[in-house]
């Protein structure tokens, strides 16, 4: 039987094991290791010879990573319990989306490198097989005094054909997106479609590929 508690020749402490492998080894099944504290958030702290501090920091409904107790909106990743929601440079504890990237002093707030020898992509996709219309689309918007400027771009299926298109969204808060169809509805009149089958309509109509005034003629 396995003492329950092991100090070895080196020093290491084994909890569950006779034979730890690290200067802390515990062994079992369900919580391994339980930290509470008695007032306020509770932590762990990592530093490289004693400097270089980060933590992870355990508050109420989410847990928030950088280098510092104080979590903050710029300085730490925030995950959301509940909901595994990640917030990096979004306001304490606000998880509107499953991933929100922000950040008042850049341009560019995030980049994605492929790191391929020859090209590089970004793969937005619509994994709900069931969705007979289903969308799938990226969302540019810049924020104008009164409203939120919006241009969607992605593809659509329609019950019978794939389609990408471009067009003007609008909107005014930061779930309209969440409204947005490219086949149809408000997006009907704005919005330029460019079929499979190399159509091309940008008539204030739906869709009429296969037809003189979607099949890249006239029209």
């Amino acid at each position: 039987m396995v003492a329950d508690v092991v100090i070895d020749s080196t020093g290491r402490l084994g909890v569950g094991t006779g034979s730890p492998l690290a200067l802390i080894h515990t062994e079992g099944t369900g919580t391994l290791l339980y930290i509470n504290a008695s007032a306020g958030s509770s932590n762990v702290k990592f530093a490289n010879a004693g400097s270089d501090a980060g933590y992870i920091v355990n508050v109420a409904d989410y847990f928030a990573i950088g280098g510092s107790t104080t979590p903050g909106s710029t300085t730490h990743l925030q995950i959301a319990k509940s909901t595994g929601k990640i917030s990096l440079g979004g306001s304490l504890n606000s998880f509107t989306y499953k991933l929100l990237v922000k950040d008042a002093g850049k341009k560019t707030v995030g980049r994605f490198d492929g790191g391929y020898s020859s090209a590089g992509f970004l793969n937005v996709h619509q994994s709900n097989t069931a969705q007979t219309t289903a969308q799938v689309g990226t969302v540019y918007s810049s924020y104008h005094a009164t409203n939120q400027l919006r241009w969607m771009c992605g593809s659509f299926w329609n019950g019978s054909s794939n389609y990408f298109g471009i067009g003007y969204l609008g909107g005014s808060a930061d779930t309209d997106p969440d409204n947005a169809t490219f086949n149809g509805g408000v997006l009907e009149h704005t919005t330029v479609y460019i079929s499979s089958t190399g159509g091309i309509n940008s008539h204030n109509s739906p869709a009429a590929f296969g037809t003189a005034e979607g099949n890249g003629g006239s029209g």
